[in-house]
């Protein structure tokens, strides 16, 4: 480690909290540091008591390494809390470890009980043995670049929705009851068809596809209908949807639905608990409560009355499906079987059977006379409501008045943003695995927000913010008219690919999924004798606009792979040949696309303004989804748990954003000439009729 790295003015930033035994120990790690020449600062609780946490901040933004040191008097300590998550902030943004927890008297099978900290690399140390100052030091100067899991799933859930809207839902639901009137068995039986497409959310993300894996004898599958075809990302997609049919008697009932299969990733992931630590729980209700803010957002004003989302138990899928088209097909709008389109009231309600003394806690920043003001008018409204309602700032040590709240509302205007009251607030609701947090904006921006929240649909005192806390707080139907769930979107979208896309098509472990066999079928029915490099590239512009291969001069395209099917789902390959007098035999055929979370990137960046996607985060966003996915799948445990996808793709990253679409064209091709010839000079399998 070194003194000066780029910014950062300190070795390590030392966080603790004031009591008397952790402060002593704290000096003795400062002493130990200092004597190695490693520099240090260090926190007290009157420095990060500050009104404006700017001083925190600071040292964590310039140190190469924050320690936290968590002892059993101190880890229910909020502002410990507040400085770790921050640091967690700047460890997702930089890609460094920078943060590690020194932890005395905690095992370790405690520290999911610690929420975030749960996530963070420790080290035990136990003050009384004589070499503890060596284990301190070795674990300061561990190597900071490259985790062994470089991606949290931190955003997992903002990712897989905005991959699903932007992926199918927003092209679907706008178009979908129009192409349902013509389909035969929906036109024989609309007395008893819901035109409402069902979003269906597991409660233990168990997918099923079709609907009738559930082993339900009242569900069938009817048919497939294609609501739309569209060329994306190079290849041509049909957008297809499943109807079903439900008996109840002598009566039959008709719908079309799904589990959304970006669900799979979260319930892998979890599976697979070595790849990466995944709370199944809160990743569904986030997930549910994310798609539910990004559909009802004005963006979608065409997708009003188009869709339900619904939570069920695996026991009572159709009793619960059943029950919502009962209500549709009778003219009952509003509430849904299970949960109402706005589901966070039935969430909490309904959280592992927990009851709540209250009904909300407003929390506010005391000192600031318009957060003051907007606190008193909604606690009033709610109390004129008969709902019980905690009104005023928690203590400063103790927030048990959150835990006995099923909605925690907290008021955040520029001024009270940063105080470590409300931003505690904040961070012990999500650590408590609640998404009963409404955070009620005044005069903020959504940017201005913490990273940490970012996922969260916020209400701005802009709107009639009073009916809008009284609609989500009663679970019905809310128009979300301020600022969409934002964030890191590429999180999510790295382990949908690799997960949930890529190993389909190139395993080969689904019926018909040969790549091989696939590959030798498409040569011999187009009458290619060049052959195929059995190898998928994927190439990833940095301004993530659709550039078509084909188009760039001596590529074309041959066609598309057999496609593997995973329910109503085609996973394709398309196949390209190259010319050039550089390529051993003038031309050679290869596999090759742009990743289609890339392409949502940019519709997100020009479509969802309020996500906050800027012309940089987009360019960012783009390399790092490529270095992540790459590094991802060369990980031991993926290739363990998964497969080994590394001889079958490379990512390719080009830098096509200050150049015309010619010239654009050209660096693509040579991009990908370079790699080919590279492969070709190594011997890669290239395979022939």
């Amino acid at each position: 480690m070194t003194n000066t790295v780029c910014q950062d003015e300190w070795d390590v930033f030392l966080v603790h909290s004031d009591c008397v035994n952790d402060r002593r120990k704290a000096e003795c790690i400062y002493t130990i540091l200092e004597r190695n020449n490693l520099s240090c600062v260090t926190s007290s609780l009157e420095q990060i008591g500050k009104p404006i946490l700017e001083g925190s901040q600071y040292m964590i933004e310039h140190s190469v390494t924050t320690l936290v040191l968590i002892t059993l008097e101190s880890r229910e300590e909020p502002w410990l809390k507040l400085d770790v998550i921050l640091a967690l902030e700047k460890a997702v943004q930089s890609k460094k470890a920078c943060v590690r927890l020194l932890v005395e008297g905690i095992r370790r099978e405690e520290f999911k009980k610690l929420g975030l900290l749960g996530k963070v690399p420790y080290l035990s140390l136990d003050f009384n043995r004589s070499d503890w100052d060596k284990e301190l030091l070795a674990e300061v100067l561990k190597d900071t670049e490259g985790l062994d899991n470089p991606l949290p799933a931190g955003n997992l859930a903002l990712g897989q929705v905005y991959s699903v809207v932007v992926g199918f839902y927003g092209t679907v639901l706008p178009s979908l009851s129009k192409k349902l009137i013509e389909n035969q068995t929906v036109k024989q039986n609309l007395s008893t068809t819901s035109t409402r497409f069902f979003i269906l959310i597991p409660s233990d993300c168990m997918m099923l596809n079709p609907l009738t894996q559930c082993r339900d004898s009242r569900i069938e599958l009817v048919a497939d209908i294609c609501v739309k075809k569209e060329d994306y990302c190079g290849k041509k997609r049909p957008y297809i949807v499943n109807l079903y049919k439900i008996s109840d008697g002598s009566k039959v009932y008709y719908f079309v639905g799904e589990i959304p299969y970006v669900l799979n990733t979260i319930s892998m992931l979890h599976a697979k608990g070595s790849i990466v630590e995944v709370d199944l729980s809160f990743e569904v209700d986030r997930f549910l409560w994310t798609l539910q803010s990004v559909l009802t957002h004005r963006k979608h004003e065409d997708c009003k009355d188009t869709f339900h989302v619904i939570k069920f138990e695996a026991a009572f899928l159709v009793d619960t499906v059943l029950a919502q088209i009962k209500k549709d097909v009778s003219g009952i709008r509003g509430q849904n079987a299970k949960c109402a389109l706005t589901p966070q009231a039935e969430l909490i309600n309904s959280h592992e059977g927990q009851t709540y003394e209250l009904d909300a806690a407003i929390v506010f920043d005391d000192e600031v006379t318009a957060d003051r003001e907007i606190a008193q008018n909604i606690s009033n409204a709610l109390s004129k409501r008969k709902l019980k309602v905690s009104f005023g700032q928690p203590g400063k040590r103790k927030l048990d008045f959150l835990e006995r709240s099923r909605w925690k509302i907290i008021v955040l205007s520029k001024e009270s943003c940063l105080r470590p009251m409300c931003i505690f607030a904040l961070s012990s609701s999500i650590e408590m695995n609640k998404i009963g947090v409404i955070p009620v904006l005044n005069g903020l921006m959504a940017k201005e927000i913490p990273e940490f929240m970012s996922w969260m649909s916020c209400i701005s005192t802009n709107e009639n913010y009073i009916d809008s806390l009284l609609n989500i707080m009663m679970g019905q139907e809310l128009q979300m008219d301020h600022c969409l769930p934002r964030g890191n979107v590429y999180t999510g979208f790295v382990w949908g690919y690799i997960l949930n896309y890529l190993p389909i098509p190139l395993l080969g472990k689904a019926p018909g999924s040969n790549l091989t066999s696939r590959i030798k079928t498409t040569l011999r029915d187009k009458k290619i004798m060049c052959g195929c490099i059995r190898k998928l590239y994927l190439c990833i512009p940095k301004s993530c606009e659709d550039r078509k291969l084909d188009e760039a001069d001596g590529v074309a395209k041959i066609g598309e792979l057999e496609a593997v099917k995973i329910g109503v789902r085609p996973y394709q390959l398309a196949m390209y040949r190259i010319k050039s007098p550089d390529l051993p035999s003038g031309q050679v055929c290869f596999l090759a696309e742009q990743p289609a979370p890339t392409k949502h990137l940019f519709d997100i960046s020009k479509q969802y303004r309020d996500v906050g996607i800027s012309a940089k985060d987009l360019h960012n966003q783009s390399e790092e989804f490529c270095k992540s996915c790459a590094a991802n799948i060369r990980n031991k445990v993926f290739i363990h748990d998964v497969g080994d996808l590394n001889s079958l793709c490379q990512f390719l990253f080009y830098d096509d954003e200050t150049y015309n679409k010619a010239d654009a064209l050209i660096i693509l091709k040579n991009v990908l000439k370079d790699a080919i010839m590279d492969d070709l000079a190594k011997n890669i399998e290239v395979v022939y009729q």
